[in-house]
């Protein structure tokens, strides 16, 4: 091929793009990385020159690639001159716009794998994407393109953004998952290699089937207990198992979304709210005053919308054993004039406040997380919890929200309440004093 090339930069995509051009022909006369060793070896595969300094790369190639991390553009390519030759960047979310600055000629090439220097790929089955700032300049690319690869296509930069991301879903954060799985794996002395067979099978399954028909688990079927006793063990790794339990409600909430739509369809009925607070307004696990009272949190966001609710004309309720005073008072501020403490039966309170409220039973949406909660959502029309309740609570609620009990769960039941019934913010914005 004629055609000169420069490579600016000698990672893992310059290096299989740049051999995969060299063994169709193709002219490579510099490589340009800021660390020698990098370039040097990139440079003897593909019988380049080569250079660490920015100010040296050649002016009068016919095509620039650049493969540098999308953050490095402006530490090198204002150093360099391209003229009338087609500066070209290999970035899956930087725009074609980003390097336009730089050279009249401008286009993408981006090959959609995951690279390693250590690893060879038949680049013929790669999908590459390229797109130009003119017909001509796409031309050439997918000349070129069409030459390493069986699968060339011109995608806009919007496009290309999207694949991206969905890029890192499919490999970067799955690769993610497999270091999670071998940590678990090693705390157990246990090998990752007992896994492989598994991450083969489910990797062929998504090439016979949709992802959604392919997947399995206990979260897909919400198998609750499970569930917990996963979360549990995850005790020594606090970060997993946050992602364990973040992971498990949106593919629960995927799986499901005819289900729910049933159960949100209940919504429509509701008239007043009832509210338990440690584990509900409040998060289950808690520390101890000097006292030895237990010291309450309380969400921000679930006293927006308990005072959003009130303020559209529903009954809030707030039923609990304990007995705090600041606790009290903070959700009177919130405006909450049903409020019960210090509650050994709760369905003494239930009864109250139908009468105080004229509120039928079935038009009340109680939310509850333990044992104690039990008995009077078998009474309301809608029996909901937190996501982190009690086995026992999770399989009477019609609803269950995918928010732990402390963090939004409230917010959660009161805003598509609204949102169904066409009240969530319609008077506009509240004050958010005493929130």
């Amino acid at each position: 091929m004629s055609n000169t090339i420069v490579f600016i930069g000698a990672g893992n995509l310059a290096t299989h793009l740049a051999t995969a051009l060299k063994s169709k022909g193709f002219n490579i006369i510099q490589i340009y990385s800021r660390t020698e060793r990098s370039a040097k070896e990139l440079a003897r595969k593909v019988d380049a020159k080569y250079t660490t300094f920015r100010g040296e790369i050649i002016k009068n190639a016919d095509i620039y690639f650049v493969a540098l991390k999308d953050d490095a553009f402006e530490d090198v390519l204002p150093f360099a001159e391209f003229g009338d030759g087609l500066l070209v960047h290999c970035s899956g979310s930087m725009p074609l716009s980003a390097i336009d600055k730089f050279a009249a000629n401008t286009g993408v090439f981006y090959p959609l794998q995951t690279f390693s220097k250590d690893h060879e790929v038949d680049f013929f089955k790669i999908p590459c994407f390229v797109e130009g700032n003119s017909k001509s300049t796409e031309k050439v690319l997918i000349k070129i393109g069409e030459t390493i690869s069986g699968n060339v296509s011109l995608l806009n930069s919007e496009k290309r953004l999207s694949l991206h991301i969905a890029a890192v879903f499919a490999c970067n954060f799955v690769n993610y998952f497999y270091t999670a799985a071998s940590d678990v794996l090693r705390s157990e002395n246990l090998s990752f290699e007992v896994l492989r067979p598994l991450i083969l099978e489910t990797a062929l399954k998504v090439q016979r089937l949709y992802p959604e028909q392919a997947q399995t688990g206990p979260a897909v079927r919400f198998d609750k207990n499970i569930i917990r006793i996963h979360t549990e063990s995850l005790k020594d790794f606090p970060e997993l198992q946050k992602l364990y339990s973040i992971v498990s409600r949106q593919i629960f909430l995927y799986h499901n979304k005819n289900v729910d739509d049933i159960v949100l369809n209940e919504f429509k009925n509701v008239k007043a709210f009832i509210f338990d607070v440690d584990g509900v307004l409040s998060k289950g696990a808690t520390y101890l005053d000097k006292n030895g009272d237990p010291v309450r949190t309380a969400c921000v966001k679930d006293g927006f919308a308990i005072k959003n609710a009130i303020s559209m004309g529903y009954p809030v309720a707030v039923i609990t054993g304990g007995c705090q005073q600041r606790v009290k008072l903070r959700y009177q501020r919130l405006g909450v004039t049903y409020y019960y403490d210090g509650v050994a039966d709760k369905m003494v309170c239930l009864s109250d406040f139908i009468v105080k409220s004229r509120i039928d039973a079935g038009n009340i949406l109680y939310m509850g997380d333990d044992i104690v909660d039990y008995n009077i959502m078998g009474e309301v029309g809608i029996p909901a919890a937190p996501f982190d309740a009690a086995p026992e609570i999770l399989k009477i609620s019609k609803y269950i929200s995918p928010v732990r009990g402390g963090e939004g769960c409230v917010r959660d039941v009161i805003e598509k309440t609204l949102h169904i019934q066409g009240k969530w913010l319609i008077s506009g914005l509240l004050s958010v004093n005493s929130i």
